[in-house]
C-alpha cells in the first residue's frame, strides 16, 4: 500500500473496483485516502478518522481505526512506503503496520532508507494454500553499507524473521 486507509476501505475489492488508469483528485474518497492517509503519531486506542490537516488532504487512523480495517478485510498486517521513517523503516500498533521508507537523506534530512524483502521460505515457491515466507528489512545508511535487520512481521508468530499468512 502507498499511503494508507480510509474510512470507506472494508473490503480488498473495493481497491480493484478503482478504474485504472485514473486522475487523482482531493475528492477525499478511497483512492485519495490510499495515497495520503497516515497513522497518528501516538498510538492512540480510542482514535479512528481525523482529516489530515499536515498534508491537508486524505486521513489520520488510529489504532482502533487500523485494527476495523484488518478485520473488515481480513488481512493481519498492512505494509505502507508514504512517509519518511527516520530509521528506514517504523512499526506500529502492535508491529501489525510497517512503513518502509525507501529515499535517504529525503529533502536534505537526516534520514536512512530501508526496503523489505520478502521471499518463500521454500524453494518450491509461493504456494497460496501454505504462505510462509522469511522477511528481513535492509537498511541503507549515509554511508551507503547495508545492514540486515530481521524483525518478526507478525506477533503471533514465535520465529524471529518469519511471520506465516493465516486464513481466517
Amino acid at each position: 500500500m502507498h499511503g494508507g486507509i480510509g474510512p470507506e476501505l472494508d473490503n480488498l475489492n473495493l481497491i480493484d473496483a478503482i478504474p485504472k488508469p485514473t486522475t487523482i483528485d482531493e475528492d477525499k474518497g478511497l483512492m485519495t485516502a490510499l495515497l495520503w492517509s497516515d497513522p497518528h503519531d501516538e498510538e492512540v486506542e480510542e482514535a479512528e478518522w481525523e482529516f489530515n490537516q499536515t498534508r491537508n488532504v486524505g486521513w489520520l487512523f488510529g489504532k482502533k481505526a487500523f485494527e476495523q480495517c484488518l478485520r473488515d478485510c481480513n488481512i493481519l498486517m498492512i505494509v505502507r512506503a508514504h512517509q519518511v521513517a527516520m530509521d528506514g523503516y517504523e512499526f506500529k500498533f502492535d508491529k501489525r503496520l510497517v512503513t518502509v521508507f525507501s529515499a535517504p537523506n529525503y529533502e536534505l534530512g537526516d534520514n536512512h532508507a530501508a526496503v523489505l524483502r520478502i521471499k518463500p521460505k521454500t524453494t518450491s515457491g509461493f504456494d497460496k494454500d501454505n504462505v510462509e515466507v522469511e522477511c528481513s528489512i535492509h537498511v541503507l545508511n549515509q554511508g551507503a553499507s547495508i545492514t540486515k535487520t530481521r524483525t518478526r512481521l507478525d506477533p503471533r508468530v514465535k520465529n524471529d524473521g518469519v511471520f506465516q499468512i493465516l486464513k481466517k
